[in-house]
């Protein structure tokens, strides 16, 4: 199962394919995860809870590899070098689909967990869920997507209580822009302070100020995401991100009934990106449908049946309405 695969894969983006693959070859391959990021994190978090030996390698590193080495694998995991890495892998003769595999073929999941507008945390209950979703082979992260910063801490002091084997990530959704304390970061890999929804001159204004870089200086694993509207040119900071510009939640822009389509029409409409997000959570840990919709997506269907026919149908039916309206992630 592809990201490019056939449409019934919307519904339910699993694939053990690619795992046991890996896990098969193992013993006769050196096997090598290639990138820095995230998407390399967690494929090395997933390789490492399969019991899967590999390495994790920069770009520069797999050069001097594939110039000693014949028998590998490798697992591209830049998304932004992909097309170069694949280059240089060709170029020395190594096979995809049999020496390596791209992020794009090796469909890993990363749950997701709303707690916009939310006000009641229950922290026993997301240890238990954290601990259900690193069973589930394919899952590389979480990410918890936040409008309240007090969460930060909250959802710290839950890591801190064990060893998790996964990639966590807060998204911030500010309401007000001013100088955040997140110093206080230690389990989380990172922490994303999204300011799409502000208008641009605002965020320039702020992002150019003494506020923002003592926001930058507390940590790290912070970062700032503004929109690819925007010029910078006068910007000399670093973890600074940018990204097409969305709302939090797609439900306004989502009008209308879905209509009966045959499912091989929408063969340019697999490649969403938030497809291989799965399980999605809302604040009270009932399962939603997407992580891009608010009301539209809320279900009552509890984790235990992320797999049963209802929830295939109602994610499916989403699917449809949302990639009729061309809302999907694309980039």
């Amino acid at each position: 199962m592809l990201y490019d695969s056939d449409f019934a894969a919307f519904s339910s983006p699993i694939d053990l394919s690619w795992l046991q693959y890996l896990a098969q070859i193992q013993l006769e391959k050196c096997i090598y995860v290639v990138g820095s990021g995230v998407t390399a994190s967690e494929y090395a978090f997933i390789l490492l809870r399969a019991g899967i030996r590999h390495d994790l390698v920069d770009v520069e590193e797999l050069e001097n590899i594939l110039l000693v080495k014949q028998n590998i694998f490798v697992l591209v995991a830049s998304p932004g070098a992909r097309k170069e890495i694949e280059a240089m892998l060709i170029a020395h003769g190594v096979q995809k689909d049999i020496d390596y595999l791209n992020h794009l073929h090796a469909l890993r999941n990363r749950a997701v967990i709303d707690f916009r507008g939310w006000t009641y945390f229950d922290a026993g209950f997301l240890a238990l869920v954290l601990s259900r979703l690193i069973k589930m082979p394919t899952v590389g992260g979480v990410d918890f997507l936040i409008d309240e910063p007090l969460l930060v801490d909250k959802i710290e002091s839950v890591l801190a209580g064990a060893v998790y084997g996964i990639h966590t990530k807060v998204t911030y959704y500010p309401r007000n822009l001013e100088s955040w304390d997140f110093s206080g970061i230690k389990k989380l890999q990172s922490l994303e302070i999204n300011l799409l929804d502000f208008p641009n001159p605002t965020v320039h204004e702020f992002v150019a100020s003494t506020e923002a870089r003592i926001v930058l200086s507390r940590s790290e694993k912070i970062y700032l995401m503004l929109s690819r509207e925007m010029v910078m040119d006068d910007l000399q900071m670093q973890r600074v991100y940018f990204e097409n510009k969305y709302p939090w939640y797609f439900d306004r822009e989502l009008t209308g009934a879905a209509v009966e389509v045959d499912s091989a029409s929408y063969a340019d409409h697999q490649r969403c990106l938030s497809r291989r997000m799965f399980p999605i959570f809302a604040g009270d840990f009932s399962l939603k449908l997407c992580s891009l919709y608010d009301e539209l997506a809320k279900t009552s269907i509890s984790f235990d049946r992320c797999f049963s026919a209802e929830y295939v149908a109602a994610r499916n039916a989403l699917c449809v309405r949302c990639a009729q309206k061309g809302l999907h992630r694309l980039s």
